[in-house]
């Protein structure tokens, strides 16, 4: 069946072996284009926009942040978590930057630090960090080895999300979250 409905296409074409072929006729010569005379450059004749507040020197340190005196307790997986929730419902940025691993052990938290906490924990964030804390086994929390320098402990949160890791890092004796 193939070879017939190919060799009818061939036909139809003026492939055959009947039809006589004809050398094929080189394309007439077009003249060259002449290439367009240079277009005028383009000015910018608004005014820049004026700068209102402080100039600051790119690259320059961000300033750094004042903390409360009793930071979060960080003692363990469970206390972590547990003041992760906190601080997500109030907003504290300051204390949502103390419980992750990448700003919870340096001296002094600067603007940056508080940036990176509220696009990791609030926001559109939120929402997702409450699912996950209240799907949180506290059982399997528990169970977690305190002595260990990692832990990760897996959230069944079911639905789209299915489950969870969120992993734990210790440094001397304060836990915090490793995202």
């Amino acid at each position: 069946m193939r070879k017939l409905v190919l060799l009818s296409m061939l036909a139809l074409a003026g492939c055959s072996k009947d039809v006589p072929q004809e050398a094929p006729q080189p394309a007439p010569l077009q003249p060259q284009a002449v290439a367009p005379a240079a277009a005028p450059v383009a000015t910018n004749t608004t005014p820049a926009p004026e700068v209102l507040g402080e100039r600051k020197v790119s690259g320059e340190a961000p300033a750094s942040v004042t903390e409360p005196a009793q930071g979060p307790d960080r003692s363990t997986p469970a206390t972590v978590l547990a003041a992760l929730g906190h601080a997500i419902d109030a907003g504290d940025t300051v204390t949502l930057a103390r419980l992750v691993s990448g700003s919870a052990f340096k001296p002094t938290l600067d603007q940056n630090d508080l940036l990176r906490a509220k696009l990791d924990f609030l926001g559109p964030a939120k929402a997702y960090w409450k699912k996950v804390l209240a799907a949180v086994d506290t059982g399997r929390l528990l169970a977690l080895d305190a002595s260990a320098a990692t832990q990760t402990l897996t959230v069944e949160t079911g639905g789209a999300l299915g489950s969870v890791k969120i992993n734990f890092v210790k440094e001397g004796n304060a836990w915090a979250v490793a995202l």
